[in-house]
């Protein structure tokens, strides 16, 4: 049942209540017609109601255009391998910020590595290079930003190691030893 759909047994309701005032007050045209006239009001609102609650169940998550998928959001996200090489000219009309730098940054250390690192040897490499101390959780969200983005994986079954290609389970546990 929708959020909406809910709302129809007390339009209903309010529909009969007004028909039966209307019937009862019959002689008495004026107050017939003031509940005529909630009742249509009412009517409508259902209407309104039911077009509402088709408009959303064809907008559901499952009825909507498929979600971009890793491999797309992939290709809208740069890489530190996009802008490497680049004259400074083009790199000035860039939209990148300094939040796409420090992503560049991750990136970099995490591919220096063998394609496999931990948050904390993110978090001394991050040191080592820029000599800033980054938060253990500001950097697991931005992680996690980069992994929608598709710039990331974590490593499942493994809290706190990140890839920058689709790891398996297997893969993580090999890297352990």
């Amino acid at each position: 049942m929708s959020i909406i759909e809910k709302y129809f047994p007390f339009v209903d309701d309010q529909i009969t209540f007004q028909e039966k005032m209307a019937a009862k007050y019959a002689k008495i045209p004026y107050r017939q017609k003031l509940h005529l006239g909630s009742r249509d009001k009412f009517a409508a609102l259902k209407a309104d109601l039911e077009a509402i609650n088709k408009k959303l169940d064809e907008q559901s998550p499952g009825a909507t255009a498929p979600a971009i998928s890793q491999q797309q959001s992939q290709q809208l996200a740069l890489t530190p391998e996009d802008v490497q090489g680049l004259p400074p000219e083009l790199l000035s009309e860039l939209s990148i910020s300094t939040s796409d730098r420090a992503e560049f940054d991750i990136i970099t250390l995490i591919n220096d590595a063998g394609g496999l690192l931990t948050l904390d040897r993110i978090l001394i490499g991050l040191f080592r290079k820029t000599g800033e101390i980054h938060k253990r959780a500001t950097m697991t969200s931005r992680l996690y930003r980069m992994g929608q983005k598709g710039l990331i994986s974590s490593v499942p079954n493994r809290k706190g190691l990140y890839a920058t290609s689709q790891v398996t389970e297997d893969q993580g546990q090999a890297s352990e030893n």
